[in-house]
């Protein structure tokens, strides 16, 4: 009977051992926070209206609802996604970098960023949704796009559609011939050296607003070359959509078919994307596609892993990555390069170059980023609601960007 009571007593032990006190044990993986809240929500984005959703999309009031409701605002085609998803495994509490995730915490409580991912060394150590997002929601990226069109040049010139970045684009767009865009090369409108000046908003919200014809608005810049093409950096939004619809024709599909198929069934990702579209169904190729945050990482994760997706396909090629980093020498020209101004951030094939070494950057007008850093193996993506701006004049964020680009 004693031994019975002994033995009783001993598997009471092992069940509570088994039962709370062992999951102490086992390692606790990160997992997706979701806040209801973030930075001037009631006073600015007005979360007590429930974030609403508005044509006028660039209102602060709009912005946290309109920036995830875009592809409903206006029309809009689907990017789609193939059958098989990467995994995006998470990395255990214990092994994240405490450091890392309190500069990532500071950047939540001062910045409107309403997702923020970090991957590190083949694993998530972060991902937060504030304004009340969430993960499934599909979020505008704004110029982070221009990057995306910058890609399918090289789809094209890997499949002979484009012969070499040094023809015309007219050779290419007809359209165009008889106009200033004759003395642009592939290459000059990769780097934003078309030196033709460019109105934004007269360029693009007829687009988006009246169901104004791409080709019109593009032939209407002509005989307004500011700068040899080539010599000067100017930034602006035909120039992108130059090279979009360049690969709109060489390939005879739409922008969302060919992001689709080069792209997005090579990523692995979990959701279709979407793309704005005029009324009368033109794609917008710059500042309009719409995408979930762990997709935006998987797109990320293409360019940190040389252009190979996680299938071993060589996606993009290794030429086109090396420029996207900067360690080409058509990337290092000025005034073009990293070292070229007092800025130290360059422009390479649509993408930005941070003043830090082996890094490349997707960009967004209000804050969006996708931010590549190969020697910390880290890709970070940022969404966010922010007043437009260059993101390094945040001092939260610019340290936040250096310590995952060196540290």
């Amino acid at each position: 009977m004693h031994r019975f009571l002994i033995m009783a007593a001993y598997a009471v032990t092992l069940i509570f051992f088994v039962s709370f006190v062992s999951p102490i044990l086992y390692a606790q993986e990160v997992k997706p926070r979701l806040n209801k809240s973030g930075p001037d929500a009631i006073n600015k984005f007005c979360a007590g209206q429930g974030y609403p959703v508005k044509r006028r999309y660039v209102d602060p009031c709009a912005r946290v609802g309109s920036f995830t409701a875009m592809h409903e605002i206006f029309s809009s085609s689907p990017i789609k996604k193939g059958n098989s998803v990467r995994a995006l495994p998470y990395a255990e509490i214990s092994m994240t970098d405490p450091k890392l995730t309190n500069l990532a915490n500071v950047v939540l409580e001062n910045e409107p960023v309403t997702a923020l991912l970090i991957w590190r060394r083949g694993k998530i150590h972060t991902e937060v949704y504030q304004y009340d997002r969430k993960p499934t929601d599909l979020f505008i990226s704004f110029s982070m796009h221009k990057t995306v069109t910058g890609l399918l040049v090289d789809v094209a010139l890997q499949n002979k559609k484009i012969n070499s970045i040094s023809d015309s684009v007219t050779d290419y767009l007809k359209f165009l011939r008889g106009t200033d865009w004759e003395n642009v090369s592939i290459k000059n409108a990769l780097r934003m050296s078309s030196g033709l000046p460019v109105n934004q908003r007269e360029f693009l919200l007829p687009l988006l607003f009246k169901n104004k014809d791409r080709a019109t608005l593009l032939k209407k810049i002509f005989n307004t070359q500011k700068a040899q093409a080539g010599e000067s950096f100017l930034y602006n939004d035909a120039n992108t959509y130059v090279l979009g619809m360049l690969t709109e024709e060489v390939y005879r599909k739409t922008q969302g078919d060919l992001i689709s198929e080069f792209l997005w069934h090579k990523i692995g990702p979990e959701a279709n994307a979407a793309i704005l579209t005029t009324k009368s169904g033109q794609h917008l190729v710059s500042a309009s596609m719409l995408a979930r945050p762990r997709d935006y990482l998987r797109l990320g994760l293409l360019i940190l892993e040389d252009g190979l997706n996680y299938r071993g396909d060589q996606t993009i090629s290794p030429i086109w990555i090396k420029g996207l980093f900067g360690q080409t020498k058509l990337s290092q020209e000025c005034p073009f390069g990293r070292d070229c101004s007092d800025i130290d951030w360059g422009y390479s094939q649509q993408a930005w170059l941070p003043p830090y070494p082996n890094t490349t950057a997707l960009i967004g007008k209000y804050g969006q980023l996708i931010l590549v850093s190969k020697d910390t193996d880290t890709v970070l993506v940022m969404l966010s609601v922010n007043d437009p701006k260059p993101i390094a004049r945040s001092a939260t964020i610019r340290s936040l960007l250096k310590y995952v680009s060196t540290e």
